[in-house]
């Protein structure tokens, strides 16, 4: 069995925000859980789990992107141009059923407001 030195954190690139942590069993299984969060449209970072350990895993990417993530807030806004709901989500990588992502980095959004006037819609 090899050892556990490694972990894989899954994050937005745009928004710079962690999406998922993986601590894998050993080191052998890193490049499956890469290609797997690749495969979802993350991008990863492989760390050390001393660094996680000392640092946590949102100080490892901060220090590996070189900059504080942004918000990852946004606003379900329907068809008819009403919020619907409010969720942490990226808009490049993510869908939603009820509607479309639009980012709400001021957190005005509130289900049931007209849209237009938040500054969300481009």
């Amino acid at each position: 069995m090899m050892a556990r030195t490694q972990i894989v954190i899954g994050y937005s690139f745009g928004q710079g925000v962690r999406r998922t942590t993986v601590i894998p069993d050993d080191d052998s299984q890193v490049p499956t859980y890469v290609a797997w969060l690749a495969s979802m449209g993350e991008q990863v970072l492989v760390g050390t789990l001393t660094d996680y350990r000392f640092l946590g895993p949102d100080a490892m990417l901060a220090r590996f992107l070189g900059r504080q993530p942004t918000t990852d807030r946004c606003a379900i806004v329907n068809a008819a141009g009403y919020v619907v709901g409010v969720i942490r989500a990226d808009p490049t990588m993510d869908r939603h059923p009820l509607g479309r992502l639009h980012r709400d980095p001021q957190m005005k959004a509130v289900p049931g407001q007209l849209a237009s006037g938040l500054g969300l819609l481009a």
